[in-house]
């Protein structure tokens, strides 16, 4: 898979080159499928801090928090 000599893609129809590359359409906007595979080939913009793991948000932890915002009852 890691191959890609002749890969294409299928929104645009363009060979997908490596470094991957913003291809465009006939209509001159940029390509929706190959912008996000440059964006997914870049490094995170901010770094991450080690132990910290990406997680759904405990709802009880927000509403403790937000609860000094709340109308009372």
């Amino acid at each position: 898979m890691h191959n890609r000599t002749n890969a294409v893609c299928f929104t645009c129809g363009l060979a997908i080159e490596s470094p991957p590359r913003l291809s465009r359409l006939t209509n001159g906007q940029v390509c929706p499928a190959c912008r996000e595979r440059v964006l997914d080939g870049l490094p995170p913009a901010l770094p991450s801090r080690p132990g910290v793991v990406e997680s759904a948000i405990d709802p009880r932890e927000l509403r403790s928090e937000s609860s000094e915002f709340d109308e009372p009852s």
